[in-house]
């Protein structure tokens, strides 16, 4: 479609143009905002969560070591799927770290699933572990994990309970999240 006569008028086209954007406008406000609504309903705590078996995993950490689910057995888990791109998963890290030293101790333990890609994620995580102050493991999904897991937002915190399953699920940041994260463990805790 030609937006300018042969008359070599800029003016034609500058109407034309501005007429589409008229049109479109619209539309890509309303797209924006139904795009947005979405994003924002998928944050939350999961009311659902059925006390499933935890699937378990093997995944390889920054060195290559393989870790796995079942050497947590008998500990209350704080599972964290998260990405070095994620802005918000850059504040859970340090709260998870805070969440890691408190309870440590006390039959806790959290594990960091990097749902990473490439060759260089090793490095890059070992960055963003050091910049983050994160002391606490942190292991590579293959991909599958996060599936498993049903893993749609970043950061997704899974609460395993002693017996290796699902007590809790929280997806994106949440209000008071290390409020209710601490909440959540004391109440298992006390199971």
């Amino acid at each position: 479609m030609r937006f300018w006569h042969n008359t070599g008028s800029g003016i034609e086209l500058k109407k034309r143009i501005c007429g589409a954007t008229k049109w479109l406008f619209p539309y890509l406000c309303l797209a924006m905002l139904i795009a947005g609504a979405v994003s924002c309903a998928k944050s939350g705590e999961d009311k659902t969560a059925d006390n499933a078996l935890a699937p378990s995993f093997v995944l390889p950490d920054t060195d290559g070591k393989s870790m796995a689910l079942a050497d947590y057995r008998g500990k209350i888990v704080v599972i964290e799927f998260f990405a070095t791109w994620c802005e918000p998963c850059k504040h859970t890290a340090q709260m998870l770290q805070s969440i890691s030293e408190t309870y440590r101790d006390r039959g806790v333990a959290v594990l960091g699933v990097s749902i990473d890609e490439g060759d260089e994620v090793p490095s890059k995580l070992k960055t963003f572990m050091r910049q983050h102050n994160m002391k606490y493991p942190v292991v590579i999904d293959n991909g599958l994990v996060k599936k498993q897991y049903n893993v749609y937002a970043l950061p997704t915190t899974i609460i395993v309970d002693r017996d290796g399953r699902i007590a809790k699920r929280h997806f994106g940041i949440i209000p008071d999240y290390s409020k209710k994260l601490m909440a959540d463990i004391e109440r298992l805790q006390k199971l």
